[in-house]
This record gives structure tokens, C-alpha cells and sequence, in this order.
């Protein structure tokens, strides 16, 4: 009868074969962890580029968005200085030093100023004589006195394709000031509406009423010729 082996010694081969096992499943491990690493690093360094390159569009956008500002404001300029316009009438007293320096302001910027325009009684009565004369537009004022030594100037100005009223500035002071506000501060508030005005005014398609005909027959100089025959 064969003698038993004893449980310890037959144990002792498996262990060594245990650690390799171990060994190499941590070598794996390792590896892995190390390829996951690597391409999350990989990832992440192309991860800016990608932004970067997102990051260049606004600029280009914004390039854009500014060359077309500057090419509709170049418009706006071409149409301001070949508009004619038409400078109506000034309401109240002592008017007219200060609308011959609305006048001069005024003629430094467009091809041509009206000055004997009479105001009209509507909104299309402006619209039809705007597209008889081919004008851009109206500008025409008010001066109101407040007290001994203060007035109030108002610049209204009219489309002269719509015939309606676009906007309305004011100058608050003495004469004297109102005067220098017409030469030094005028054009600085209008310029934005009168440039959209006469632009509008280059692309619109012009239409007025025709003049009313009346056929009333004959004149009474010729019925009572008729008559006496």
C-alpha cells in the first residue's frame, strides 16, 4: 500500500503558478491602464485645437459683420451726397438767422437744397411732391420762446418717399447757443436718419397721383358768342 502525500505538499506547486497568473493580469491591467491614459491625454490635447479652431469663426464673423457696417455706412454717404432735399419754412419769430445756419450746414452735405418749398397740407401731398421733385427729404423747424432768455428749437425731419415724419430733434437755450447747436450739434443727431432717408431714397420706385382734369365744356365766352348769332 502506497503511502498518502500529505494536503501541504500537494499545494505547493499551485502557488507559484498562482503568482504568474497574477503577474501577468497585472502587467495587462497595467498596459490597459496605460493605452486609457495615453488616448484620454490625446483626447485631451485635441481638445483645444478643436476649440481653437471653433474659436476663430466669431473673429471671422465679427470681420464680416464689420466690413458689411462699413460698406451699408459707405452707402449711406454716397446717398446723402447725391440726394436733393428740401428745406421748408421755420415757424416762429426771429427765425431766420438760424435756419440760414441749418441752411449752410445742410448744403456741405447734399447735392442740392430747395429752399422755397411751402409746406404741404398731408401726408401724401409730401409723398407726391417728394416724388415730383426727387426728393430725399424735408427738414423743417420750429422755434418756440420759453422766457426772456430761453427757446427751444425743434428739427423735424420728413421722408420725402413716405411723405411721414422720421424724427424730431431738440436744442434747449438762449439764441445765441441755439445758434452755435445748429452749426456744431445738428448733423451730429440727424446724420443716422438722414443717411437712411436718402438711401431709401436711391432704391425706392417713385409714384404720385396725376393732376386732376376737369372737362367743364365750353367757356361762357364762346356759349354767349353762340347765342348772339
Amino acid at each position: 500500500m502506497l503511502p498518502r502525500k500529505s494536503s501541504a505538499t500537494s499545494t505547493l506547486p499551485t502557488a507559484p503558478i498562482c503568482l504568474a497568473r497574477f503577474a501577468s493580469r497585472s502587467r495587462t491591467l497595467a498596459w490597459l491602464l496605460t493605452a486609457l491614459l495615453a488616448g484620454t491625454v490625446t483626447v485631451a490635447e485635441a481638445a483645444p485645437r478643436k476649440t481653437s479652431a471653433k474659436g476663430k469663426s466669431p473673429s471671422r464673423s465679427g470681420a464680416k459683420a464689420k466690413a458689411g457696417g462699413e460698406s451699408h455706412s459707405g452707402s449711406e454717404a454716397e446717398a446723402i451726397a447725391g440726394s436733393k432735399i428740401a428745406l421748408l419754412e421755420f415757424r416762429g419769430d426771429n427765425v431766420d438767422l438760424i435756419r440760414g445756419q441749418v441752411i449752410k450746414v445742410l448744403k456741405t452735405k447734399v447735392r442740392e437744397v430747395s429752399i422755397n418749398v411751402r409746406p404741404a397740407d398731408s401726408t401724401e401731398q409730401y409723398r407726391d411732391m417728394g416724388a415730383a421733385m426727387n426728393l430725399a427729404l424735408y427738414v423743417q423747424g420750429h422755434i418756440k420762446d420759453m422766457s426772456k432768455d430761453q427757446a427751444v428749437l425743434t428739427i423735424d425731419l420728413r421722408s420725402g418717399v413716405s411723405g411721414r415724419k422720421l424724427t424730431t430733434v431738440k436744442f434747449t437755450g438762449n439764441r445765441r447757443k441755439l445758434y452755435a447747436d445748429a452749426e456744431d450739434e445738428l448733423w451730429k443727431k440727424i446724420e443716422k436718419p438722414f443717411g437712411r432717408a436718402c438711401l431709401e431714397a436711391t432704391r425706392a420706385v417713385r409714384h404720385h397721383n396725376a393732376p386732376l382734369r376737369i372737362d367743364a365744356g365750353d367757356p361762357l365766352d364762346d356759349i354767349s358768342a353762340r347765342s348772339s348769332l
